[in-house]
């Protein structure tokens, strides 16, 4: 079996618009990003110079607009 893989970010958003239906619009600005596996993998890398996923190498900016991510969750934390 391959692994699946999920991934993590943290940075800034900026060009917030809010519409009436409640939808929110931004522009998210990556400072850290990591790919990582669950059970029974534990594999990890950092994605600030790009990553080879077998045997292709992708751009920070490629796995992050990936469609294959079909789970995008996004928490935008204010910091205190």
């Amino acid at each position: 079996d391959d692994p699946d893989w999920l991934l993590a970010a943290s940075g800034f958003c900026s060009d917030f618009s809010f519409a009436p239906d409640g939808s929110i619009d931004f522009k998210f600005h990556p400072e850290v990003s990591v790919a990582f596996t669950d059970a029974p993998f534990h594999q990890a890398a950092s994605l600030e110079d790009g990553i080879e996923i077998r045997g292709e190498e992708y751009s920070q900016t490629d796995v992050l607009a990936a469609g294959t991510w079909t789970n995008k969750h996004i928490a935008l934390l204010e910091p205190t």
